[in-house]
C-alpha cells in the first residue's frame, strides 16, 4: 500500500520555519535589551488593523486553504 501524500505538510513546514525566525529574532532583540514586548504589542495593533483593511481577502485565503485541504 502506498502511503498517502499529505498535501499540507510542505505549508506546515514553511510555517514552522517561518516561526523559529521569528522567535529567534526575539531572542536577539531580548538580548541587545530591546523591549520584545512592545514590539509585539505594536505588531499586534498593526496586524489588527490589516486584518481589517484587508478582510475580504483574508476570507477568500482561507476559503481557499480549506478546499486544498479538502481535495477530493
Amino acid at each position: 500500500m502506498l502511503p498517502r501524500r499529505l498535501p499540507l505538510l510542505p505549508v506546515v513546514r514553511k510555517t514552522v520555519k517561518i516561526l523559529v525566525v521569528t522567535f529567534a529574532g526575539l531572542a536577539v532583540l531580548h538580548s541587545f535589551g530591546v523591549n520584545v514586548i512592545a514590539v509585539l504589542a505594536g505588531l499586534g495593533v498593526g496586524g489588527i488593523a490589516v486584518a481589517l483593511a484587508a478582510q475580504k481577502t483574508l476570507e477568500n485565503f482561507i476559503g481557499g486553504i480549506t478546499l486544498y485541504a479538502d481535495q477530493p
